[in-house]
């Protein structure tokens, strides 16, 4: 393309159409913007003559960045740093706006501009929690066979936790994917014992007859994988980094099991149901306060965590880093938890009751009786991923100062006109004559 140049493998694509998974053909020169595209998608289609059509999903789950080189071509990568060691000041990096259908002609030049649908509903649809469960276990069970039927043959792991939002997917995935396999995380270390989380996951796979294989690394290799993430998570700050050292643990054991297959495996996850149901609270060790969250009524900070996700790549980009595809079942049905009102976020309980309406009794007690434990915690005993981190000297400024050094950044200041209010610095690639 001699207008649009696009820098190493996109992230997989996997969005849906509310029937059937994305294909290219949905975004085409001259077919309409189409009107419902969920799931994680961002790519450049070639339309020939060096022209070309861009799109970033409506959640921005999918991650596309560009600059101009000196003549005035647009260069795009799925990654910052493929930009920088093209030699491309980071300073100069954008990111393609999330819910943004473009068209490119041969000199890389916008011929026209689409956005999909917004996301956020106007007010909420009045339905009764039990409605919103049963329309949410709905949209999951067809999003997962969805995803079955396109790509059959493939072997599905499905990330478990023992948590809420993982073994809801559990119950799911495992009618769609009959060889599905589960993995669970841990840390290994003297003095340490499995993780709650670890328990849990151990008792449900067995509990549904699913496999699972154990991601059990010591502090050491975990922090190994540090460049890897902050690379591939396109972030420096401690919660995406910390969540995204535990996937690539559990990546790097899934391409291990299945380092002789044919075509890359799918990951299945139990991600974005915390955003979407404010499910979040700070974690404290050693007498400091970590991963603390703006002081604002529920629905307000909704909308922040919700808009977060634009900076968020500590899934895809992460297992994507492994050569595997990830499906995020939830992102099906984003507007279904959006349309659960103020007063809902407010309970205590929420996602108990939600999940109870999704999934009732195929969960067993044990997992709704559990304590809300961060997946990088994994633990009520001990602070997991966040103080292999801390007893090692890597902060907060630690994480900032090495992702500037990954991204060539001269200024760690530039840092903060990248991402800025959770999200990043984005525009139209626009052109004059």
């Amino acid at each position: 393309m001699p207008g649009v140049t696009m820098l190493g493998a996109p992230d997989p694509v996997l969005g849906w159409n509310g029937a059937r998974t994305y294909v290219t053909e949905d975004v085409a020169a001259g077919a309409p913007p189409p009107a419902w595209l969920e799931g994680a998608a961002a790519a450049v289609q070639p339309l020939g003559g060096g022209a070309a059509r861009i799109f970033r999903d409506r959640l921005g789950l999918g991650k596309l960045f560009w600059v101009r080189d000196g003549e005035g071509a647009l260069v795009l990568a799925a990654r910052p740093a493929h930009l920088v060691r093209a030699g491309h000041a980071f300073e100069d990096i954008m990111a393609l706006p999330r819910g943004i259908i473009i068209a490119l002609d041969g000199r890389g030049r916008l011929v026209s501009e689409a956005t999909i649908i917004p996301l956020w509903p106007g007010q909420a649809v009045g339905a009764s929690l039990a409605e919103t469960g049963l329309q949410i276990r709905r949209a999951l069970d067809a999003y997962v066979a969805a995803v079955a039927t396109a790509y059959p043959g493939r072997r599905a792991y499905l990330c478990l936790s023992g948590g809420l939002d993982s073994s809801t997917v559990a119950v799911v995935a495992r009618r769609h994917f009959p060889a599905l396999i589960a993995v669970s995380f841990d840390l290994a270390g003297p003095g340490r014992r499995e993780s709650e989380d670890r328990i849990a996951a151990r008792q449900l796979a067995s509990d549904l007859g699913i496999s699972m294989i154990e991601a059990t690394v010591s502090v050491e290799k975990l922090l190994s994988y540090l460049d890897l993430v902050l690379v591939a998570g396109i972030d420096w700050r401690d919660f995406n980094v910390h969540c995204a050292l535990v996937n690539a643990a559990l990546g790097d054991a899934i391409a291990q099991d299945c380092e002789n297959d044919d075509a890359p495996p799918l990951v299945i996850t139990g991600d974005l149901p915390n955003e979407l149901l404010v499910d979040y609270h700070a974690e404290t060790y050693k007498g400091a306060i970590y991963y603390e969250l703006p002081r604002l009524d529920p629905a307000g900070l909704r909308r922040i965590l919700v808009h977060g996700l634009d900076t968020c790549h500590r899934e895809v980009g992460v297992f994507s880093a492994f050569g595997l595809t990830v499906v995020q079942p939830y992102a099906a049905c984003v507007d279904l938890y959006l349309s659960l009102p103020a007063d809902f976020l407010r309970l205590k309980d929420r996602k108990n009751r939600l999940v109870k309406k999704i999934v009732g009794s195929q969960l067993p007690d044990y997992i709704y009786r559990r304590p809300k434990v961060r997946a990088q915690i994994g633990d009520t005993r001990d602070g997991g991923t966040l103080a292999a981190c801390i007893d090692n000297g890597i902060d907060g400024a630690w994480l900032r100062r090495r992702f500037a050094s990954l991204h060539e950044v001269g200024e760690e200041q530039a840092l903060d006109r990248f991402i800025r209010a959770g999200r990043y610095r984005a525009s139209i690639p626009t052109q004059k004559e």
